[in-house]
């Protein structure tokens, strides 16, 4: 082989060995760049569990709590707002007797005026 061969042969084959060194870093660093990525990947999903966790725990005592406020209401609350329509029932039936009463005695009053006066007005 003459030596311009030669020395052309071993230029590419530095050549190639740079492109191959080239290679490898970038693979290194693409690696790096990948463990990196899937570290905060893996972290925000272990966030998002912890927040989920929270939250059906949150719900979870929400809903216990809604069930004790039913069941007082069911128990206290609504016996007295059923005494409350009974006295309002009664409040209505009172008012409509007295008015009817009221009525009464205005309509007497009304067809006795005239008399009334007269008595009242009589010197004696």
């Amino acid at each position: 082989m003459p030596p311009d061969a030669l020395h052309e042969l071993n230029r590419q084959v530095g050549i190639l060995i740079g492109e191959v060194n080239g290679l490898r870093r970038d693979l290194a660093a693409s690696d790096a760049k990948s463990d990196t990525s899937r570290r905060d990947m893996h972290k925000r999903l272990n966030d998002l569990v912890d927040q989920t966790a929270e939250i059906e725990m949150t719900v979870s005592v929400s809903g216990a709590r809604l069930e004790t406020v039913e069941a007082t209401l069911k128990t206290d609350v609504m016996p007295t707002v059923g005494k409350v329509k009974a006295w309002e029932q009664r409040g209505i039936g009172a008012l409509a007797a007295v008015g009817l009463v009221s009525g009464g005695v205005g309509a007497i009053l009304m067809a006795f005026w005239q008399e009334i006066l007269a008595k009242l007005t009589r010197t004696g």
